[in-house]
């Protein structure tokens, strides 16, 4: 799903690569730069658009995602105000 958004973000919106970032949320025992490559290949993104890394405490011992969480960002007030746009123009529609 990340790689669908980020390549809608690229191709449809032309947003440069620069204006992408992703941020990562962990557990203590994950290591940030493992888990940086691992989403870094999946996305399609540098390693050096990753913003600061959060960690969590996690409140079950078994159930976890073994690469931690990965969030897309985007900084774009022009893109904003577009995407506002085409989710009223998408719910008049309907």
């Amino acid at each position: 799903m990340l790689r669908i958004f980020r390549e809608f973000l690229k191709q449809i919106c032309k947003l440069p690569d620069e204006k992408i970032k992703a941020h990562l949320t962990l557990y203590p025992d994950l290591r940030e730069h493992v888990c940086k490559k691992f989403w870094a290949s999946l996305i399609g993104i540098k390693l050096g658009y990753f913003n600061k890394t959060q960690y969590i405490q996690g409140r079950h011992k078994t159930k976890r995602l073994h690469s931690g969480i990965c969030t897309i960002t985007v900084s774009s007030r022009q893109l904003k105000e577009k995407m506002l746009v085409w989710i009223r123009n998408f719910s008049t529609a309907m």
